[in-house]
């Protein structure tokens, strides 16, 4: 990850690309585990406990996507009820 990808992730979350950092930092302190291969301060891939992170966190968003649709159908039926 470079600089540009940085501030396009900061963009994307409405913050700063010193605050990503920051939070990939304290997300690696938690897990105690380095999931970016660095070249001084530049990333330039994942590590493979870092490959396995990003797999369970699709998985993670792809179930919070699933539970939303169920809600989601439950409404609809609701008000096809109504």
């Amino acid at each position: 990850m470079n600089l540009q990808q940085l501030c396009a992730a900061a963009d994307n979350l409405h913050t700063s690309q010193p605050g990503v950092s920051k939070q990939i930092q304290l997300l690696e302190a938690e897990l105690h585990v380095e999931r970016f291969l660095r070249r001084g301060k530049r990333i330039v891939g994942m590590t493979p406990e870092g490959e396995r992170v990003f797999h369970f966190a699709q998985q993670a968003i792809r179930d919070i996507e699933n539970i939303r649709k169920v809600g989601q159908d439950f409404l609809l039926e609701i008000m096809g009820n109504s």
